[in-house]
């Protein structure tokens, strides 16, 4: 939930600094959002190699057994 009230926030600051033409608070906006969807990527990657790995775990307990 965190990360996407840091999302929005992102986006509201980089729309308020495109409405407002403060190039700074946009730039920050952008970089906002741009870390937290790096976040969420790295995120998904973790879950998907856990995944891999617990699945290679249970294949060699198999054939171990």
């Amino acid at each position: 939930m965190a990360e996407q009230k840091d999302k929005a926030k992102g986006v509201i600051k980089e729309k308020m600094g495109r409405f407002t033409g403060d190039e700074e608070m946009e730039s920050e906006g952008r970089q906002e959002r741009t870390e937290e969807r790096t976040k969420e990527k790295v995120e998904e990657a973790r879950d998907k190699l856990k995944g891999v790995t617990e699945g290679l775990k249970e294949k060699f307990k198999r054939e171990d057994s």
